[in-house]
């Protein structure tokens, strides 16, 4: 999430996402969790998120974890545990009919 900024800054938290699974990404994905900048963070918790690919950019970010398995690091990046419940969604897909 990139904030849009008009004369105003603009700060994004209070962002929770919660039960994210992701399978047969395409090469090259990532994942961005950017602020503004230090006075003005991106503030998110990732909880129970499984991602298979796990790559990112990050920069001014205070991000809440539990049961996730991509932790970002870097410029301005804040990351704490935090207090959650419940598991990683479950994907599965139906099989398609024989033709």
């Amino acid at each position: 999430m990139t904030p849009h900024l008009t004369a105003k800054k603009h700060t994004r938290v209070g962002i929770l996402v919660n039960g994210v699974k992701s399978t047969s990404s395409g090469s090259g994905v990532t994942s961005t969790f950017v602020g503004l900048d230090s006075g003005h963070p991106l503030g998110l918790t990732l909880e129970n998120v499984s991602l298979d690919v796990t790559a990112f950019t990050a920069s001014y970010p205070n991000i809440g974890l539990y049961n996730s398995d991509i932790t970002p690091s870097g410029n301005g990046v804040t990351t704490g545990s935090v207090t959650g419940s419940g598991s990683v969604p479950c994907c599965t897909f139906p099989s398609l009919p024989s033709l």
